[in-house]
């Protein structure tokens, strides 16, 4: 196969024009191959008197800043990447082909949102067998409101499953919460569809173990309690820190709930956390659902 070796660069830049209420900018990405360029979304953003332009990163030694430069050369690594696997497999490589390897147009075998769509036509066929039709209506909404997250956050139709990651649902729940102005079990409750769709949990919450600063949460200790996603995190934080950790109620999904917490849930947190007494013997509660409620 014949190799067309091309001029291949990438730059980060922010988008000034674009400025946010915070202050902040979007950090944009640019790739140019043989003169022509294309621009990207990185879903990053930053203060510009914290933006050098010359080195293209962010110049503050904040964490955020050095979580923003990680992220930024995590692109540039990826981003190299596909330009070796496509020269060394196709001989070639533009601009566009590596935007849309990005993307994972022609890497994944499937998107989120064409996931997501699978997932609703499962749950359309339980309606009445397993699930409630207002479930089903809940899970709808859920879908629209993660597709113009997608678009108006990131100015994308789709993603990749790659590019899902515990930052990118975060800023989702942020959207619903405080752009749509959504309670608390709302936001659960269309996050949680999602959740199921790309699988997201405690499977994949241990890539966050390095990026966690142990003596931090030592000096500065807290009661933690979680379960699945914070499964994964309770024992490092336990033997690392030296602080007891809880399995137990979390955020949305017990505290969130509609309109208000269960009273066992209530009173059996308290009974583990705010007591110097041994928990005894846990009693199954009287009552539990898993229906959604906006």
């Amino acid at each position: 196969m014949q190799i067309n070796r091309s001029t291949f660069s990438i730059l980060f830049y922010i988008n000034t024009s674009k400025t946010k209420k915070s202050g902040k900018c979007p950090i944009l990405g640019r790739i140019s191959i043989d003169g022509e360029n294309t621009a990207f979304s990185t879903g990053l953003e930053i203060t510009p008197s914290d933006w050098n332009v010359g080195s293209g990163k962010v110049v503050s030694k904040s964490s955020e800043s050095l979580i923003v430069n990680r992220q930024i050369e995590n692109y540039k690594m990826e981003v190299g990447k596909h330009y070796r696997n496509m020269l060394e497999n196709k001989g070639y490589v533009t601009a566009e082909m590596l935007k849309n390897a990005l993307r994972g147009i022609g890497t994944y075998q499937n998107t989120v949102m064409q996931e997501f769509s699978n997932f609703l036509e499962e749950k359309k066929k339980e309606i009445g067998i397993k699930n409630a039709e207002n479930t089903y209506i809940q899970y709808c909404k859920g879908y629209q409101h993660f597709k113009n997250f997608l678009k108006e956050k990131l100015g994308v139709d789709d993603i990749p499953f790659g590019k899902v990651n515990i930052a990118l649902i975060e800023d989702y729940a942020y959207y619903l919460k405080v752009d749509l102005k959504l309670s608390a079990w709302s936001v659960h409750s269309f996050i949680a569809p999602l959740r199921t769709t790309v699988k997201i949990g405690g499977l994949n919450s241990n890539a966050i173990l390095p990026y966690i600063d142990f003596d931090l949460i030592k000096n500065n200790s807290k009661i933690i309690v979680g379960y699945s996603d914070v499964t994964a995190l309770l024992l490092p934080i336990f033997l690392q820190s030296n602080l007891v950790t809880f399995y137990g109620t979390a955020f949305f999904s017990e505290w969130g709930e509609f309109p208000y917490p269960f009273e066992e849930t209530v009173l059996s947190f308290e009974k583990c956390t705010f007591n110097n007494m041994p928990y005894g013997e846990i009693e199954r509660f009287s009552f539990w659902t898993d229906e959604f409620l906006d």
